[in-house]
């Protein structure tokens, strides 16, 4: 890669990966793709000119010399797609291929990282999929669950760490999603279930208030627009007024917007629970209005300065 600003795509071959890369490439982002199947990465590049391929097996500790060694720029992004290789009950899998699996996505996760990680500038963004099974285990797949809690976990922990630096983490879990990897799912859980797939499939149907799973583009999109970034400036306590306020900065980065403002907060003595915020916004004065203030806000009743 150049040394200009680039994305790094794990799993880039895979239905959501390759979503990832379709959307990026479009924006004219430089993306590292990274996939153990050559052939497939090769014909991924061919297809998009902003791809690099470089094969590397996430499953290694050598894959974070290999991504460390193809990147001479800042990585504006960086993406774990890949997917969980295992699948069955606690009653039906193999320890072994849940260690694998743990191996993939909790050891790969921190493979990326690695690798990456003396290319982080602020703003980056540290992004990875987890399955809503972390949180919401199901009876037949430990895997996904045990798996997919582990991430979530983590990305806490990198997001501690690497905050400070102004690197955001990004643990999207918008559930199941139409895939290839989801009907095999789908299959292996009919079988042990001894089920029609078409039941176990509307099982994961029901959970989608959408009336249908989302698409590995839909799940690009959310990755795309990830554009938002929130920051507390300061905060002020008054413990005898029971009072808070903050002042926070809102970067719209994608719309390349900054929004700055306020909030107040009063808080029950007894519980310790916000009974009110107040919200205040920079902008401009409004044209055509002669009282700028927050429209039926009791200012005289609490001792603010009031004209009829």
């Amino acid at each position: 890669m150049t040394g200009e600003n680039t994305a790094v795509v794990v799993g880039a071959t895979g239905a959501i990966g390759h979503a990832v890369i379709r959307r990026l490439v479009r924006r004219g982002l430089p993306v590292l793709a990274v996939a153990r199947g050559k052939d497939s990465l090769d014909e991924l590049a061919a297809a998009h000119d902003l791809v690099t391929p470089c094969p590397a097996d996430i499953g290694s500790n050598e894959a974070t010399e290999v991504i460390r060694a193809a990147l001479t720029g800042p990585v504006r992004m960086a993406v774990f797609a890949a997917g969980l290789p295992v699948r069955g009950s606690a009653d039906s899998i193999d320890p072994d291929a849940l260690a694998a699996g743990s191996n993939i996505k909790v050891g790969g996760l921190l493979r990326l990282l690695h690798a990456v990680r003396d290319r982080l500038v602020p703003g980056s963004r540290f992004v990875t999929f987890a399955g809503s099974l972390g949180l919401e285990p199901r009876a037949h797949e430990a895997g996904p669950g045990a798996v997919n809690a582990a991430v979530f976990n983590l990305m806490r922990q990198i997001s501690l760490l690497y905050g400070p630096r102004g690197v955001t983490t990004h643990t999207l879990s918008p559930g199941p999603a139409d895939t290839p990897r989801l009907r095999r799912i789908v299959a292996a859980v009919a079988a042990e279930r001894d089920v029609a797939e078409q039941d176990v499939w509307q099982e994961y149907v029901a959970q989608n208030s959408l009336g249908r799973l989302p698409t590995a583009d839909e799940l690009a999109w959310a990755v795309r627009t990830l554009g938002s970034r929130w920051t507390v400036d300061e905060v002020i306590c008054d413990p005898d007024t029971d009072r808070a306020v903050i002042e926070w900065t809102h970067e719209k980065t994608k719309a390349g917007v900054v929004l700055r403002g306020d909030e107040w907060y009063h808080f029950d003595p007894e519980t310790g629970l916000i009974t009110e915020i107040r919200a205040y916004y920079a902008s401009p004065q409004a044209a055509g209005l002669d009282r700028l203030e927050l429209a039926g806000y009791p200012y005289a009743e609490r001792g603010y300065a009031a004209s009829s």
